[in-house]
């Protein structure tokens, strides 16, 4: 006989659920206007249901996106997640799998990661819809932590004829971290983390009248392009489209298109393309 969950849980706004491994904690999606919430109850031995329920991570870990399940290690130091991001800019909407270690500093999980196992296409191809080929989703992680369970659509081409997609359990075998390094402590994985990934820092200055510097940094020499968008989606201007070498780097914009037009006030966006990964930050022009 199904028992209900009590009212601290149960609504008619949830969308899936899970728990923590010692079984004392359970989250589940509960949806809030277009997006959804990360929330978490405790069990209560004296009254013998699930407490109060609370935003988990407060959005530092969807960052404004949606999460479609979620799961972690044994031993808690590890979070997997699906998270469905609204890349608007152009719009290519995607929902990939990431992991976030925990963090003893600040008490709570660090920056998601991307993990490599995803199927989109690349980000750079516009006006992509996850529903065609590469959501997955709903990922479960084996206590020891190297199997992850995970469901997509990957291989289905029903969408070719406008039917509902068809999804598929996968199985992927997880290395001790995501790129392949030898880890043995948290310390030691946040070294290579730092050397392993693609940055993309906030344009000074912001607001800006008549130019401004955008700064990046590659841990590995790669072709690159930093295009700039409208408020829209438009593309509007692209700055770089060349072969850098692994570092920093500083690239100055004077605020025009492409035809050497200045452009009016408003919120611009611009994005950072490799061959495996897209970063977007906002910027604004200030006359």
């Amino acid at each position: 006989m199904p028992e209900n969950l009590g009212p601290n849980i149960n609504s008619s706004s949830i969308e899936w659920v899970g728990y923590t491994p010692d079984n004392k904690y359970f989250y589940f999606a509960r949806v809030s206007g277009f997006l959804t919430d990360l929330m978490i109850s405790k069990w209560n031995d004296t009254t013998q249901q699930w407490g109060t329920s609370s935003l988990f991570d407060k959005h530092k870990l969807n960052m404004g996106n949606d999460i479609d399940g979620i799961t972690m290690t044994q031993d808690k130091k590890k979070l997997y997640f699906s998270m469905y991001t609204f890349n608007n800019y152009p719009n290519h909407d995607e929902s990939d799998i990431y992991v976030s270690y925990y963090d003893s500093t600040i008490g709570f999980y660090g920056t998601p990661m991307l993990l490599n196992i995803n199927s989109h296409p690349d980000s750079s191809i516009p006006e992509y819809n996850p529903w065609n080929l590469g959501q997955d989703v709903y990922p479960t992680i084996t206590g020891d932590g190297k199997y992850l369970f995970f469901g997509s659509n990957r291989n289905d081409t029903n969408y070719i004829h406008n039917k509902s997609p068809i999804f598929n359990i996968y199985e992927s075998r997880l290395l001790i971290n995501e790129n392949g390094d030898t880890v043995t402590n948290i310390n030691d994985y946040n070294k290579t983390l730092i050397n392993k990934t693609f940055k993309l820092y906030q344009n000074y200055p912001n607001p800006f009248n008549p130019s401004t510097s955008i700064s990046f940094y590659l841990y590995k020499s790669s072709m690159i392009k930093i295009i700039i968008y409208d408020n829209l989606g438009r593309e509007v201007k692209e700055l770089v489209n060349s072969f850098f070498l692994a570092g920093n780097h500083v690239i100055k914009w004077n605020g025009k298109d492409s035809f050497g037009n200045k452009l009016s006030s408003g919120v611009y966006y611009y994005s950072l393309f490799t061959d495996k990964e897209r970063t977007v930050k906002k910027m604004i022009i200030l006359k």
